[in-house]
Formats: C-alpha cells, structure tokens, sequence
C-alpha cells in the first residue's frame, strides 16, 4: 500500500510539474536576453529543473546533485546504458549539453507549431493565385485537391513534420523546384552575409566600447556615446539606400547590387565578398552601435573590480589591463546580446537583400508571400528560427565553457559514491 501511494503522489507531481516545465523552456530565452552573468546562471538552473520535471526526477535536480537517490532516474539509466557504451562515459558537460539539445529541439517544435498557425489565418489561396482571378472555381478546387490544399489543418501540419524527419521539405508551387534545393541555394548567400555582418558588427562594437571605457567621461567617451545613439536611430533601409549612392554611384568603388557567386577561384571569392560588404556593412551599423554601449557597460563594472586595481598595482600598464584582465572578464554579457543580435541580422537580411537585389532567402521569403507559395515560406522561416536557436545554443555551451560558475555543480562525496556504485 505504501509503494501503490508513493507512485500515486509520483504521477500526481508529475502532472503539477509538467506545466512548469513547459513554462521554463518558454522562459529561457527571456531569462538569457538580461545582460548579467546571473541572468544566465538562473536561465541554465532553470533548464534543469525542466528537464528533471520531463523525467519526473522529483529528488534533486541534477545528476551529480547531493538529494539524489537510489531511485532517482538519471543514476538508474545510466547504470543501465553504460555497458552499451564503454568508452563514452556521461559527465556533468554531456548531461549538460544533452539538456540544451532536448531544449532546442522542443523550441523548433513549438516554433514549427506557430509558423504553421499563422500562416494557415493568412488571407488568399494558393492554387487561386496560380490559376488568376478569372479562373473557373472547378479548376481552382482540382488544384487544390492536387496541391493537398483540402486536407484538414492538423494532417497537412503531420504531414509537414513527418518530410522534415525524413529531409524532405516538399516541391515548391511557383518555382516547381525542391524546397531544400531553393532553400540551400539561397542560404548561400544568406549565412554568409549575417556572419560577415556579425564580424564587422564585433569588430567596431569591441574597438568602440573598450576605447570609451578607457575615456571614461572624457571627450573620446562622450564622442562614442553620441555616435552610437545616431547609429541605433538610423533606419537600415535608408542606410543601404545611402551606402549605394555614395560608394557604388558616386565614387563606384562598389556595384550597386547584384551577386555573381562564390566560384572556385580566390578572386571569385574576393569579388563575392566585395558585392556583400556594403550591404553587411548596413546590417552592422545598428548592431554595433547597441553593441558598443554593451561593452562600454560591461567594461565599466569590470574595472571596478578588485583584481584590476591589483593588476594596476603591478605596474601593468593601461593597455594590458583593459585587454588581457578587463575585456576577457566582460565577455559574458557581449556574448550574449551577440547571439540575440545575430536573430535581428537574418531577418534584416530581408530588406537588405532587395535593397541591392541579392538572390538570398530573405528575397526568396518575400516573392514567396507574393506568390502565396507557403510551402517555402513555411519552411523557410523554420530555417531561419533554426540558425537563430542553434546560435544561441551554442553561445549558451561558449559561456558554460569560458565561465566556470556556469558548469554544472558537483558534489565530490556523492558523485564518487554514485560513480561506486556504477
């Protein structure tokens, strides 16, 4: 009777946390936006205890964590699974990293579930803009039928997920073409110039922000505080639009858009990177100016640490303070809002690219929505949300190994005792 009620209250305390597990997962994300350390210490704390709620380990969260016991989850499976995998032991990082993977995975699936809502409410019909406005209602309903486009919601939303599993997104109505083929095709161009503007976007912030700290209240200080406010306020359309007109129309250094491709030579690739660098340049601005107030912030607390003015004691000098002691010790925060930034650079890419008339995904989103072609768009916007969450996940996996404070904690007495037991 005791065991028939432990596993009672067991199922019941599942149901009470699965909820909140749910709700942790959505919170992430919101908890990793704060630009504090302890802003991500909770955000990953907080994940844990999601996963431990998903396999109902209601003695302790974690698997080296000192409540646990005998008949906790983790220790069980891993008892179990390690004499099918000798040479891979589990340690505190896998199970770490086996936690963010599962987060990941449940965000694209909950991502998946609302692009497809919302492009099911969107107005207009597929096979009535393939056929035109005076096409007979009998041919627009046979289309339909040969498109899928009958089908209730929820089977063409299985249907959907069941090709992603298999690598299958489907043939696209207006091109004729495999979506992944367009997709990859486009992304080419796409991944490339966020990374170039990332790039340039770090580079500028990182220089501005450490060389404000260094002028604290000063003149070089107030010039980068002013100069960073105009570029947050410069719209990226008209700052693309002047680029243009300055480098490609007056001084003709640069072409006005247009990609010619990567090649398979080095100067093909060098003529490549030239036609992005405008248009990167016009993603970084707004980036870099938010960046740089972030790393002038962050810079500005670290001085004021103690081991800095220990290190200044030394008789090191300015530059080796603010590089080698100062800038690795206020990474974090830029770390963070860089991953975040990186989400508003793909979908800046969607103006950018028609501004100078780049064959990149974003162009491909918007003639899609033109055409009504949901199928690619529905598939490249999941893409996008991919790049975006596999991004942050791996800054999250950067700072757990740059930090030591983010590493899962262990417990030496009960670890080796577990590990005795094993």
């Amino acid at each position: 009777m005791r065991n028939a009620c432990h596993r009672a209250q067991l199922h019941t305390l599942r149901l009470v946390k699965m909820p909140h597990a749910f709700g942790a997962f959505l919170r992430v994300d919101d908890i990793d936006m704060l630009p504090q350390r302890n802003g991500a210490i909770g955000a990953l704390r907080l994940t844990d205890i999601a996963i431990d709620a998903f396999f109902c380990n209601h003695q302790g969260h974690g698997l080296f964590s000192s409540s646990n016991t005998k008949t906790a989850y983790y220790p069980r499976l891993i008892t179990a699974l390690r004499p099918l995998y000798p040479s891979y032991p589990v340690t505190r990082m896998g199970l770490f990293l086996f936690k963010r993977l599962a987060a990941l995975l449940l965000t694209l699936l909950l991502a998946s579930a609302v692009v497809f809502a919302v492009l099911e409410v969107l107005p207009g019909n597929a096979a009535q803009v393939m056929l035109g406005p005076d096409a007979a209602p009998e041919a627009v309903r046979a289309l339909e039928r040969q498109l899928g486009l009958n089908q209730p919601a929820l089977l063409r939303y299985g249907h959907w997920l069941s090709g992603l599993l298999q690598g299958q997104m489907g043939t696209s109505h207006a091109y004729g073409s495999p979506v992944s083929h367009l997709i990859t095709q486009r992304l080419a161009l796409t991944l490339p110039l966020a990374l170039l503007a990332m790039l340039l976007a770090g580079c500028l912030a990182l220089a501005a922000g450490v060389f404000a700290a260094a002028q604290h209240r000063r003149v070089g200080d107030r010039l980068v505080m002013t100069v960073s406010q105009l570029g947050m306020a410069v719209p990226g359309f008209w700052l693309a639009l002047l680029l243009v007109l300055v480098f490609a129309v007056h001084l003709r250094w640069f072409s006005a858009g247009g990609f010619d491709g990567w090649g398979n030579s080095p100067q093909a690739w060098l003529r490549a990177l030239k036609s992005l660098l405008l248009p990167a340049l016009a993603l970084a601005v707004v980036q870099a100016a938010v960046l740089a107030r972030m790393t002038r912030s962050a810079m500005l607390e670290v001085l004021q640490e103690d081991f800095i003015r220990t290190a200044r004691a030394r008789g090191l000098s300015q530059r080796a303070v603010l590089l080698r002691h100062a800038l690795p010790n206020a990474l974090m925060p830029i770390l963070t809002l860089s991953g975040l930034q990186f989400a508003s650079l793909l979908t800046g890419a969607i103006v950018v690219e028609n501004v100078f008339f780049l064959p990149g995904l974003g162009r491909l989103l918007f003639q899609s929505v033109a055409n009504r072609d949901l199928i690619v768009v529905r598939n490249g916007v999941l893409v996008l949300a991919a790049l975006v969450i596999g991004m942050n996940a791996a800054i999250d996996v950067l700072q757990t190994w740059l930090d030591p404070r983010l590493q899962p904690a262990s417990s030496g007495k009960n670890s080796s005792a577990q590990e005795g037991e094993a």
